[in-house]
């Protein structure tokens, strides 16, 4: 399936919107660190935040400990999209969505697995239910993968209005 719309992502501000390096170097739920970057993004502002905050709490941060965040609405049109949000992709790719929501090692293990497969099979990205917001869905782009036909395009970029976590 291809892909027309908007997607946001959040980002430090010194970061261009459309860097992968960080991602590259430390890796992330769609990619193996030192192996190849990917953008990740979502389908809302509400979802982008969520997944943020999510990865703050993580690493033991809050928003406060950050220099400000710029999110960024990026205008995406890519060719070839596989969309895991669909039962029917899950059950080809060999994954659930309960997996794809999970942060147990073996769950993340088999999304790098479908992720390394799907990329082999030419997709640009992946769309995935957010582990983080109920109903949400996220972008997974991989901009090494971009056909000659597929766009990015930063729309606008305006700075993060953190909340406190938990409100």
């Amino acid at each position: 399936m291809g892909f027309s719309g908007l997607a946001y992502r959040i980002h430090a501000a010194d970061k261009d919107a459309l860097d992968t390096a960080a991602s590259k170097e430390l890796g992330g739920r769609w990619n193996k660190a030192n192996k190849f970057g990917a953008l990740y993004a979502s389908l809302t502002k509400e979802t982008a935040q969520a997944e943020h905050t999510s990865q703050l709490l993580k690493r033991g941060l809050t928003p406060g400990d950050l220099s400000y965040r710029l999110i960024t609405t990026i205008q995406v049109h890519m060719t070839q999209v596989l969309d895991l949000t669909d039962p029917g992709r899950q059950k080809e790719f060999g994954i659930t969505k309960s997996e794809l929501q999970s942060d147990e090692e073996a769950c993340r293990k088999k999304i790098i697995e479908v992720s390394e497969k799907a990329r082999t099979q030419g997709y640009e990205a992946i769309l995935s239910p957010s582990a983080r917001f109920p109903n949400g869905k996220n972008l997974n782009i991989f901009p090494d993968k971009l056909s000659k036909k597929s766009s990015l395009k930063i729309i606008k970029s305006e700075r993060l209005k953190t909340k406190p976590i938990g409100s």
